[in-house]
């Protein structure tokens, strides 16, 4: 039964009214041809430019010559971006490299300029994939592709929420539905592939969205690629739930070896708590909640807490 009490509308009051832009690249002026590689947006007196994140496409229409053009595209935007808290909101910007042309500016309100840029990028854009937007990929590279399916292996393989789920369900079966059916098919086989194109959650209830992530001694890099790709996705959902009347908390949950843990050095753990204090940084700027424990029931029990699950 929904309780009532956590049911709000939308604050429009938060919204910033702005405006977006389309950069387009035009292999060839005497052609209509253009693709959309960017969006500027305006908003709050604060500009953002979100690119295309699959430009690597560009080698279907263009072939090896899709090389030059992404070295020129990633220059040019770039430069851009670097010169952004230069403008003005009523200020053209330069666009240094021939082949990028600006469009039309159009009105937009969205939370901040960021929020507007990324939301009319994928709309608009044939060149972007949202799926990439989880990590700084690098555009000049033709197999970015293959660091986006890295990181969907490592979160596929990652058994943390199947434990959290039978720990759960052994005190209320009937959260067990509140799981991703990937965690259901996890639990069945272990190399279970992941087969979502959107934002994943883990965990999806009433009062709280939730992701999973195990921390490994001498994985520092991994461990923090793949936290931050799952705060992301839940950034998405965030996002996409904008205008739920039920109102939902967002968390991050670490599992992290313990102090007495004999399988590691007092080195590794040390690295491994710095990750930790990092990740959390990392989810108070994006308004996610970062908790990490050492005990996998310790972790379910806090998740029936927040989700208020009557045990």
């Amino acid at each position: 039964m929904t309780d009532f009490s956590d049911i709000q509308f939308p604050d429009a009051g938060h919204l910033q009214s702005g405006f977006w832009q389309p950069l387009y690249f035009k292999p060839n002026f005497d052609t209509p041809e253009r693709l959309v590689v960017a969006v500027l947006a305006y908003a709050g007196g604060r500009w953002s430019l979100c690119r295309a994140s699959a430009l690597d496409r560009l080698k279907c229409l263009y072939g090896n010559d899709a090389l030059v053009a992404l070295e020129a595209l990633d220059y040019g935007l770039g430069y851009l971006d670097s010169r952004l808290g230069t403008f003005g909101q009523d200020d053209a910007v330069p666009l240094n490299v021939s082949g990028i042309v600006a469009g039309e500016r159009r009105a937009a309100e969205g939370f901040d300029s960021e929020s507007i840029a990324r939301r009319w990028i994928r709309m608009i854009s044939s060149l972007h994939d949202p799926r990439r937007e989880a990590r700084g990929v690098d555009y000049v590279s033709l197999g970015a592709n293959e660091a986006v399916d890295a990181l969907d292996r490592r979160i596929s393989r990652d058994r943390l929420p199947v434990l959290v789920m039978e720990r759960i369900t052994e005190i209320a079966p009937e959260a067990r539905r509140m799981f991703d059916p990937h965690i259901h098919r996890m639990e069945k086989a272990q190399r279970a592939r992941l087969l979502t194109h959107r934002a994943f959650v883990a965990f999806d209830g009433q009062k709280v969205a939730a992701n999973f992530s195990t921390l490994k001694a001498g994985r520092n890099r991994v461990s923090v690629d793949v936290s931050k790709r799952l705060m992301w996705d839940l950034e998405q959902h965030r996002e996409s739930n904008n205008g739920s009347f039920l109102k939902q908390k967002h968390e991050m949950f670490l599992y992290h070896p313990a102090e007495d843990d004999p399988t590691i050095s007092e080195r590794q753990l040390e690295n491994i708590m710095l990750v930790v204090d990092n990740l959390k940084d990392e989810g108070r700027n994006r308004d996610i909640g970062v908790i990490s424990d050492h005990s996998v029931a310790s972790i379910a029990e806090r998740l029936i807490r927040d989700e208020g699950i009557a045990t």
